[in-house]
């Protein structure tokens, strides 16, 4: 074997176990609320939102917890699954003037 068959056969490996990932991302309702709160015009930027705040969280490990298994789920998907996703059901509704 050449090495650069080598190395196409690490990859196409690599890139089905990616797809295979992408294939089994399934998230709970909590990480769902997550994502609408810090949903940003694409995936990438929703991460970066995300991440940003974990300096914030301070020893809120169960916080800590959703916010890496969310962001680890994230990076799972394709900017494509992404924009896909329907949150409007878990984007906090207005409140009511009283």
């Amino acid at each position: 074997m050449s090495k650069s068959a080598t190395v196409g056969e690490a990859e196409y490996v690599t890139a089905h176990e990616v797809i295979n990932r992408i294939m089994m991302v399934r998230f709970e309702e909590n990480e769902y609320f997550l994502i609408a709160m810090f949903q940003k015009e694409s995936r990438q930027a929703t991460i970066e939102e995300m991440h940003n705040v974990i300096p914030y969280i301070g020893r809120d490990e169960e916080m800590l917890a959703l916010i890496n298994s969310t962001l680890e789920k994230l990076w799972c998907l394709t900017e494509e699954a992404f924009l896909e996703l329907d949150l409007e059901l878990y984007k906090e509704e207005p409140m009511e003037d009283e």
